[in-house]
């Protein structure tokens, strides 16, 4: 009986995908006669097909697993009997405070803190990996992205890529029966078109974060494929919002850009969706102006923080400046990375000084030169 369910679920699966990709190569001949659907755009349908189903009961059991898991983690900060982490904290703050009062040898204090400092970060560790890793695990699984191999995370991996071909073939569908067509019909195509253009833009972050690559490489691939995928929804902003008023070649010239992205998100160029030329020479400086502000109010408690333990450790004098200046390079750091120091120049906050100097040096009436 199980094997008789099994094979009439694949049939169903074929016949759906087959259906799928049958529609959509009627509609590319409708609107590109001569061309056909490429192959590695079939065979990421037929992987949607047949992946959908399982993906949707990996999401529904990690579901019940966060849904039953997730009161753990407020439980474990809430208690305060031994062994809790806030009785952890308490214990960590009261012993730095006896180590700086009561140890006069300062190599002995910072000894002692050292001490204190790697106990309390192997205790948050294991804390962090009863508490979230259940938690963490399972949600990452369901996103699709590639990590520890779990049950269920590899058939969530491939359906979440294949989506975004899924996407592009409905918007294309709905493209190929808008054109040639007029009133309440059209309107109607046309929406379902700006909805599947909606999805993939809404989709495309997946793509970034789908990379199973050696860790050091997904890095860079996910920094180049996100800054690309914005480029692209940005592009695909435009085509669903003039959807609806397009003519028909506005609409061939929206397919055939949909057409492209599926098959290159087929064959894993995340870097590549559209062309250079048709994308945007660069983004609005909004996410600029976000790390602007995160890094000043960053720069703030970093600051304020060590001063006030350079206070409380009592060799605050002279050492407030270099504290400061260290809060802003370590500010910029975190949020610029590899750009900080560029960043902090272009700003005028580093090496400004040595400049301002040697003009006012050399304007200087004193100066023998």
């Amino acid at each position: 009986m199980s094997t008789w369910l099994r094979s009439r679920d694949v049939r169903q699966q074929r016949e759906a995908s087959a259906s799928e990709i049958a529609e959509l190569a009627a509609s590319t001949a409708r609107l590109f006669p001569g061309r056909g659907v490429p192959l590695r755009v079939r065979l990421a349908l037929r992987v949607y097909g047949r992946t959908q189903k399982s993906s949707s009961a990996a999401a529904v059991l990690y579901g019940m697993i966060l849904g039953i898991w997730w009161p753990i983690p407020i439980a474990m900060i809430l208690d305060k009997g031994r062994g809790s982490i806030r009785n952890m904290l308490g214990w960590f703050y009261h012993g730095s405070i006896n180590a700086a009062s009561s140890i006069d040898d300062p190599s002995k204090m910072i000894e002692s803190i050292l001490r204190m400092c790697g106990s309390l970060a192997l205790y948050l560790t294991i804390w962090y990996l009863l508490a979230f890793a259940p938690i963490v695990t399972p949600l990452r699984a369901i996103r699709g992205y590639p990590g520890i191999p779990i049950p269920g995370r590899r058939v969530a991996l491939l359906n979440r890529q294949a989506s975004i071909v899924h996407s592009c073939a409905v918007a294309i569908i709905a493209c190929g029966k808008a054109v040639g067509k007029s009133g309440e019909r059209r309107v109607t195509e046309a929406h379902a078109a700006a909805d599947g253009v909606r999805l993939i833009r809404q989709k495309l972050p997946i793509l970034a974060y789908s990379d199973a690559s050696p860790k050091g490489i997904r890095r860079k691939r996910r920094k180049l494929a996100l800054s690309h995928s914005r480029k692209v929804a940005k592009i695909l902003k435009g085509y669903e919002d003039r959807m609806i008023e397009a003519s028909d070649e506005e609409l061939k010239a929206i397919a055939d850009s949909l057409l492209k992205i599926a098959d290159r998100a087929a064959n894993r160029r995340h870097t590549e969706l559209l062309d250079a030329d048709q994308l945007p020479a660069s983004i609005a400086s909004e996410r600029e102006s976000f790390r602007l502000a995160v890094g000043a109010l960053l720069t703030l408690l970093l600051s304020a923080s060590s001063v006030a333990v350079l206070n409380f450790l009592g060799v605050a004098d002279g050492l407030e400046p270099v504290a400061i200046t260290a809060s802003l390079i370590v500010s910029a750091v975190i949020v610029f990375r590899g750009k900080a120091l560029q960043k902090l120049e272009s700003l005028g906050l580093l090496g400004g000084g040595a400049s301002r100097s040697g003009g006012a040096s050399e304007n200087d009436p004193g100066n023998p030169t």
